[in-house]
């Protein structure tokens, strides 16, 4: 289908769309092939991706790095995020005692997605017990 000169062409006349549906398509069928559904992929996705996961992240990493840069930014929200700070400090200047202290924030950041990732985890099974206990209180 052209409109007014455009040349753009819808699905049925094999157009874009069309290939990007059949590359989805092809995806799809190749990863349950391999022994995984859709649910796992998605799962997958959400265990480390997830807003859990983001939201966990955000709080123990965003509120540091704004303390950081302006000390008027310091807030009570930033002590989980100190708190992992300060034990990696203790543990690299154990390992390399010359570690320059801004060298810290990677690990730092790394270690604080690692948290995340365990937390949001243990907090979709929390969530996923007490379905299990209201579905079985319910029969």
């Amino acid at each position: 289908m052209t409109t007014a000169g455009d040349d753009v062409t819808s699905e049925s006349d094999g157009g874009p769309g069309a290939d990007r549906d059949d590359a989805i398509a092809d995806r799809d069928d190749t990863f349950a092939d391999r022994g995984g559904t859709m649910a796992d992929r998605d799962a997958w996705w959400v265990a480390v991706a997830g807003p859990g996961v983001v939201c966990l992240f955000s709080l123990l990493t965003v509120p540091p790095v704004l303390g950081t840069l302006d000390a008027r930014l310091h807030s009570p929200l930033a002590v989980p995020g100190y708190a992992l700070f300060v034990a990696l400090t203790v543990v690299g200047e154990r390992v390399v005692p010359q570690f320059l202290f801004r060298l810290y924030w990677p690990p730092f950041l790394l270690c604080s997605y690692g948290v995340a990732v365990a937390g949001a985890g243990v907090g979709r099974a929390c969530l996923r017990g007490l379905d299990r206990l209201h579905g079985a209180a319910r029969e």
